[in-house]
């Protein structure tokens, strides 16, 4: 029998120094603590809003606005989530496993309560709020929208990768490729702050390799049909 090879979040690990993980909730930590503040990169992200063209704003500036505004409705993180949620089904339905729902389950789980979490606790006003914030849950750190794209786009190439491992390198490619561009195109079009998508991006990777901590086997797809019971 031929040895499984690990999964993407192990591979993720295993790639990295022990110390990421350390590093990458100091750097989170540190933003939060900044945004909450008025610290650096506070500034920065006003400097960053200001050089920015202005929403209405005509010729190329308008188009490109355009673009990252229909990138923003596609990113939705509701819509995601639920894309996600009914392909890890259908993904074990075709194994007859549950492996796949208990890798995805973990990360979507923690997703969710990390992002509102601190939505609610920082309360952060956005580039086209600076006032009142009506509902606890509006806050704009960090970014939702960047964190689901890169954990869900991620946990579902994972996924896809045990049933195609040649798919390995575009499917990962287009994940990194998605999460950079509505990242972006959040900042472009002043949704987000540079330092919410920053923290959404180090969040996000935080659960991609830390979650879950022990692995369901994500073996490849059986080439028959697919059983009838479904087992752990």
């Amino acid at each position: 029998m031929r040895a499984e090879r690990p999964a993407g979040g192990d591979r993720l690990r295993a790639a990295l120094p022990p110390a990421t993980d350390a590093l990458l909730v100091a750097g989170l930590l540190y933003l939060a603590l900044a945004v909450h503040a008025g610290w650096w990169p506070v500034p920065w992200d006003e400097a960053v809003e200001r050089a920015l063209p202005l929403r209405g704003a005509g010729g190329a500036a308008g188009r490109w606005l355009q673009v990252a505004d229909h990138l923003t409705a596609m990113a939705s993180p509701p819509w995601t989530a639920a894309a996600t949620v009914v392909l890890t089904l259908a993904l074990a339905a075709r194994r007859g496993s549950l492996a796949p729902v208990l890798f995805a389950a973990p990360r979507l789980i923690a997703l969710g309560a990390t992002v509102l979490g601190l939505k609610a606790l920082l309360r952060r006003p956005g580039p086209l709020d600076q006032g009142f914030l009506p509902l606890p849950l509006h806050g704009f750190f960090p970014s939702g929208h960047t964190a689901t794209a890169l954990v869900c786009t991620a946990t579902l190439a994972t996924l896809l990768v045990g049933h195609r491992p040649a798919w390995r390198v575009p499917l990962y490619t287009a994940v990194a490729g998605w999460t950079a561009a509505v990242a972006v195109g959040l900042v472009y079009d002043r949704y987000h702050w540079p330092s919410d998508v920053v923290g959404s991006l180090l969040l996000g990777a935080l659960i991609l390799r830390r979650l879950p901590r022990r692995r369901p086997p994500l073996a490849e797809l059986p080439s028959g049909p697919p059983r009838h019971s479904l087992s752990a």
